[in-house]
């Protein structure tokens, strides 16, 4: 994992990240691995106030075994974006955050995420990291409005990337 962290802090993805936390001068988000409860792959928890904001995000080592790079590079992309809603509260302010922060990603940061991953990893196919983008996302209205067979792809996508069955294998 400490390799996969060296390559989204490292890339185009600081530079959003920059953007992102902005006057947060003295923000930090932390990763560890673990068991996360209800069998999610990542979850992450934070707090904000004035110029401070800390995001802390767990990825499940047991859910993820297998997963390739490009599925945990995604997943912690995703997680961060969790952390930095916590800074950046996207209106409406409402208590179901989760669904909230998930609708503002598949609004805006589907490609954003999938230029990253791209860059990240120059032999990922583009639809790959399109895919890949949207994992965690499958119940947003701009996921349910996609095809079925955009659903489909972007499934059996994350299912192999997940798997290991494709991309590319963590040390």
């Amino acid at each position: 994992m400490n390799n996969l962290k060296g390559g989204i802090f490292d890339g185009r993805y600081s530079i959003i990240l920059h953007e992102f936390y902005g006057d947060k001068a003295n923000s930090t988000i932390s990763f560890s691995e673990g068991i996360v409860q209800n069998g999610d792959d990542a979850h992450t928890d934070g707090t904000s106030s004035g110029i401070y904001a800390y995001g802390d995000t767990k990825i499940n080592n047991v859910t993820l075994k297998n997963a390739s790079q490009e599925y945990l590079v995604a997943t912690m992309m995703h997680e961060t974006l969790h952390a930095y809603f916590i800074a950046h509260p996207p209106s409406p302010i409402i208590t179901d955050r989760n669904s909230r922060d998930h609708n503002q990603m598949a609004n805006d940061y589907v490609c954003i995420i999938a230029d990253a991953l791209s860059e990240l990893f120059p032999n990922l196919q583009y639809n790959d990291a399109i895919s890949l983008s949207w994992g965690g996302l499958g119940y947003t209205s701009a996921y349910t409005a996609l095809s079925k067979g955009a659903k489909d792809t972007i499934e059996s996508t994350n299912i192999n990337f997940k798997m290991g069955l494709n991309g590319t294998k963590c040390n």
